[in-house]
């Protein structure tokens, strides 16, 4: 494998592990672990990120439903501009949206990996789309509103 190609998937691997755990010690972790565990071919499938999700979702198990931004302002590593509202989400509702759509493993996948049922799953997931539709139309409305010339009298 490519080391830019490596290098993409171990970055990629770091931002889900960020995502569901939501810490960035833990995350790096899980990735390491992960990484030492399979066997080189495993990086070139999707086994390194259901290992690195399993991994994450045990840890995220045992630190505090806190999200980084939270507990220490930005995280270091950096996520791209879209994804960083998803560490604001509650543990549940992130692992769910993180499985479901940025993985795009299927429903029973996720709710045997997050230790739910599917429609548990489904409606975690909703949950997260919706709270993150709703911040995102803020967004673009107040930056709408913000881009709108001055009327003057």
């Amino acid at each position: 494998m490519a080391e830019s190609h490596l290098q993409k998937v171990i970055c990629k691997a770091v931002c889900v592990a960020l995502l569901i755990a939501g810490d960035l010690e833990v995350a790096e972790n899980a990735v390491t672990d992960a990484i030492q565990s399979l066997d080189a071919e495993d990086l070139k499938t999707d086994a390194l990120f259901i290992c690195v999700s399993t991994l994450s979702i045990q840890c995220a198990r045992n630190v505090a439903d806190l999200s980084v931004r939270s507990q220490q302002g930005e995280p270091s590593f950096a996520l791209p501009p879209e994804l960083r509202d998803v560490l604001d989400l509650p543990r549940l509702p992130r692992c769910c949206f993180v499985l479901r759509f940025l993985l795009r493993l299927s429903v029973s996948t996720s709710a045997c990996l997050l230790q739910l049922e599917p429609d548990q799953v489904n409606d975690y997931s909703s949950a997260a789309v919706s709270v993150l539709g709703a911040i995102t139309t803020r967004e673009v409305s107040h930056d709408q509103l913000s881009c709108r010339p001055t009327l003057s009298a």
